[in-house]
């Protein structure tokens, strides 16, 4: 009987053995294949982000600052960038669509806005191209899409013409004398008549030097031009005036100014039939040269005066009888050859007295 307690002891001990270390075993397969699972389910997101296209929504696109240029020419290529968004992170922009109107297409057409882009870094230009001789403003719109959403950003581009400036007619004055204050308007589109510069050239500098070309201007565009020639100078020069505004583009405007070697005298009374008074024989005739520093030659038998024979003029001409009164100017040490037109008269005094003359 003492032999059973014995035997019962070492068998619990065995089997309680044997139970622990499956335990563990199975433990450890568990966590396998957890880890298993794990890495599988990793793979196959990664797969499927790599397989399946994301859902972009929200486009944006970046803006453009307003533009300026000159009429008959193209703006840069402008830049700006595009995106989309997914879940909050930067998606891919190929699938984006994008396209730009003009508000003014007789001054910007279709054609004239071209698109390129966006290249790898999501970077697009649009160039403008107005037509030729239009100026003006147009507002530009473009639009970003992704099939379902959109967005949009404008700029306003401003087209700047030319100014414009009036005519002058053609001018002619006496040797030694300037023009009266010539008047002409000038005007812009973009640009205050006050910002505007207005110059002047002579085609004949030793005539007219560009010195002696003077300028007025009134904030309203309202100017004045008036033209000095040299002293004892005479010939012809086109003045041509000049307006250019504040985008650099220019108007021109010319006349031409005729110089006379020496203005022709004039004789006072005029040519004509006079009658003497019971107290005068006859009249008095004065002559005159409108050109400053100009002395006078004549002649009262007809003949065409000259520097030599003729008689310097001093004092009033006295005429009691029929006489073709005849008389020139030219400039006091000047050429002779450079002379004025001679200025004829034909004077007839008749024989009936009356009491006051006529």
């Amino acid at each position: 009987m003492s032999q059973t307690p014995m035997q019962c002891v070492p068998s619990q001990a065995r089997v309680v053995t044997t139970d622990q270390s499956t335990l563990r075993r199975l433990s450890l397969s568990g966590i396998r294949l957890l880890q298993f699972i794990f890495l599988m389910l990793l793979f196959a997101q990664f797969t499927l982000a790599q397989s399946s296209p994301l859902v972009y929504t929200t486009p944006h696109i970046s803006s453009i600052d307003n533009q300026l240029i000159n009429m008959g020419t193209s703006t840069a290529a402008l830049s700006f960038i595009v995106g989309v968004n997914s879940n909050g992170a930067a998606g891919t922009v190929a699938a984006l669509k994008i396209s730009g109107v003009s508000t003014n297409t007789a001054l910007v057409p279709a054609t004239g806005i071209v698109l390129s882009g966006p290249n790898p870094n999501n970077l697009c230009t649009v160039t403008l191209t107005p037509k030729a001789t239009y100026s003006g403003v147009t507002t530009i719109v473009l639009t970003v899409m992704n099939g379902t959403a959109s967005a949009k950003t404008s700029f306003t581009l401003t087209v700047n013409g030319k100014p414009t400036i009036s005519s002058i007619a053609n001018q002619e004055i006496g040797m030694s004398k300037a023009t009266s204050a010539l008047s002409f308007t000038v005007g812009d589109a973009l640009t205050t008549p006050a910002s505007l510069t207005v110059t002047g050239a002579s085609s004949n500098t030793s005539l007219v030097p560009t010195a002696n070309i003077a300028l007025t201007r009134a904030d309203a565009g309202n100017c004045t031009v008036t033209v000095t020639p040299m002293v004892a100078k005479s010939g012809t020069t086109t003045i041509t005036l000049t307006v250019k505004d504040g985008g650099g583009l220019t108007a021109t405007t010319s006349f031409v100014l005729k110089v006379d070697p020496i203005a022709a005298p004039t004789f006072s009374p005029a040519a004509g039939t006079y009658y003497p008074s019971l107290t005068t024989q006859g009249i008095m005739v004065t002559i005159s040269c409108s050109t400053p520093g100009a002395v006078i030659y004549y002649t009262t038998d007809g003949t065409a005066p000259t520097v030599t024979p003729a008689k310097l003029y001093k004092n009033p001409v006295p005429i009691s009888k029929n006489t073709t009164l005849r008389a020139f100017a030219y400039i006091s040490g000047g050429s002779p050859t450079i002379v004025s037109s001679v200025t004829t008269g034909a004077y007839v005094i008749g024989t009936n007295v009356t009491p006051g003359g006529v």
